[in-house]
Parts: C-alpha cells; structure tokens; sequence
C-alpha cells in the first residue's frame, strides 16, 4: 500500500509530538512524583551513539515537516495503532476495553480543539494550549493489514518476564519481548511493567524500524482505575 505524502508527513509529525512530548510531561511529573522517571532522552543519546545516521536522519525529517506544515494541508488521516499487552504469570495487565478507552481519548484529544492541559501548572504552557487546533489526525484498530488479511491489533501475551527496563528488550520476541508490527503502517505501542519507576520512553523519528514505537508502563496507560490516579484518564499517551 502507498502511502500518502500528506499521511507520512502527519505519521512523523505525530511520532515527534508523542516523542518530545512525552519526555516533557514525564520530566515535570518526575518533579512532582519522586517515584516517576522517564528515559525518553537516554534513549534518545544511545540511538544516536550507536546509530551514526540517526542524527542525519532527524534533520532530514525536520526539514520535510516544515516544508509539510508550510503547506496548510488540513486533511483527515488516520494512525493505525498495534498494542502489545505484555505481563508476567498473574501479574494484572490493562484489558481489552481499557486500551479502546484509551484510543477513545486519543481521538477525543487529538481530533478536536482540546484545550485541557490537566498534567501542567505552568501558566505558559495553559496559555499556549488555548491556541490548541485539531491536527487532523485519527486513530484507529486496524482489522485488516495492508494486504487484505486478517489483523489483530491488540496482543496479549503473557512472558516469564514481569519487569522491563529500557534496553528494548521489550520489542524483540528473542528477548522474551514482541516483535513490533510493519512500523511503517502501524504505530507500535507496548505496554509492560518498567524498572526503576519508569513510567515510559518513546524512539523519535528516524530511528531504526524495528524499535519504532512507544513503551509505556501499565500504571499511568489507559481509563481505569487500576492506573495510579491521577494518571488514570488516558492523558499520559495524549499528553494532555
């Protein structure tokens, strides 16, 4: 399947939005909760270090997406997304209707003027957000891939493993892991239990294909109130 121009330029868009962003919302929330960290800039340094293209590659798609936003395309696209529910034996792990809340509130706040930025205090950032406007973007659970056949987009799967850290050893089913689905069609998110408190990390763009996506721990993913409070609206992946 081809990919629009317009949707590659949103899909890159969104992966730096949900990459920065979530290392910003956990760095705050890591000052209010000692117990929280993140590891998305870590990551980040490790990838370039071991990955010299890395560094081209982001610049490279920096220029493509101000030459994309220059445009003022304002068309609807959708980002299909995979989830990998990884948990150990009898550890509790997020259900199927709490992941579709959570693609429920990613809809509500990336399709519409969301200006409810609940994690923040900073006056700055509460006026930034009421010049909030819709991205035009959608999410979805793909039933079908790229080629017709059946999908499932939401995996649960039990391992010997009950704590990850932020090695991506949770991506890779060598390493007790799941491998990520086509990172090029789908937007990979696994949800596993972190070590050392981490709440989540996420690979900008331009990384390697297979460590593409979004790890985040199951204590602040989803609607419910088995997530830590006040972490438990779905707003931690929106960022909101």
């Amino acid at each position: 399947m081809a990919l629009r121009p317009a949707y590659i330029m949103k899909r890159l868009f969104l992966s730096a939005i949900l990459s920065i962003t979530l290392g910003i919302l956990l760095a705050q929330t890591a000052q209010e909760r000692p117990f929280r960290f993140y590891n998305t800039q870590s990551i980040h340094k490790h990838l370039i270090r071991e990955h010299p293209d890395f560094a081209l590659n982001i610049q490279a798609l920096e220029q493509q997406i101000g030459a994309y936003g220059a445009t003022g395309d304002t068309r609807l696209d959708t980002i299909c997304l995979v989830f990998h529910i990884l948990y150990g034996p009898e550890q509790p792990h997020p259900d199927e209707e709490q992941i579709l809340k959570q693609v429920e509130v990613l809809n509500q706040d990336f399709g519409s003027n969301n200006t409810s930025i609940r994690h923040f205090s900073f006056d700055k950032i509460q006026e930034m957000a009421k010049k909030a406007v819709s991205p035009g973007i959608f999410f979805c659970l793909p039933v079908y891939d790229v080629h017709g056949r059946d999908l499932s987009p939401i995996r649960f799967i039990q391992t010997p493993t009950e704590i990850w850290k932020d090695d991506d050893a949770i991506k890779s089913g060598a390493l007790g892991g799941a491998d990520p689905m086509d990172t090029r069609h789908y937007l990979n998110i696994w949800v596993g239990q972190l070590d050392n408190s981490v709440s989540g990390y996420a690979q900008m763009p331009g990384g390697p294909d297979k460590t593409d996506g979004i790890v985040i721990d199951p204590r602040f993913f989803g609607v419910s109130d088995a997530s830590d409070s006040p972490y438990n609206k779905g707003k931690t992946l929106t960022h909101l």
